[in-house]
């Protein structure tokens, strides 16, 4: 049996160590406070840099967390680079859509245009039947 003395010094330990805790940042949510040490509590020059060092999948998961992240990465600032870079392209023309829309685009036709690159040299000229170990078929 575990007498009373023991039960209180767990709950200090649950209470100091975890219950106070998340009572603190609730608290400091609801009062509109971010919690010290995570990245929303960074002025926003400071996100900027760190998401302009981001490459196309970085920003594209990023822009998944939260409102505040999926327009920050959503700018055409961070995009462009990204497209020069990957795909030599400079401002392609898109109708008023953003940049990363045109990078999407791009990546897709890309990855299309490899898998037909592969397939083409992957040929083989009875498809469906592989040859033995040892067995060599002349094209």
């Amino acid at each position: 049996a575990v007498s009373i003395e023991q039960m209180r010094g767990i709950w200090a330990k649950v209470n100091d160590g975890m219950v106070s805790k998340l009572f603190a940042v609730a608290n400091a949510q609801a009062a509109g406070v971010l919690s010290r040490g995570t990245l929303m509590s960074l002025p926003s020059d400071i996100k900027s840099t760190i998401v302009s060092h981001m490459d196309a999948y970085g920003l594209a998961y990023c822009a998944c967390t939260c409102k505040e992240l999926h327009s920050m990465c959503s700018r055409d600032e961070f995009w462009e680079p990204l497209l020069r870079r990957d795909f030599g392209v400079e401002r392609p023309e898109l109708g008023g859509r953003p940049l990363r829309s045109a990078y999407n685009r791009l990546a897709i036709e890309r990855s299309i245009h490899r898998e037909a690159q592969l397939r083409a040299e992957s040929y083989h000229p009875m498809p469906g039947r592989l040859p033995r170990h040892g067995e060599y078929i002349d094209p």
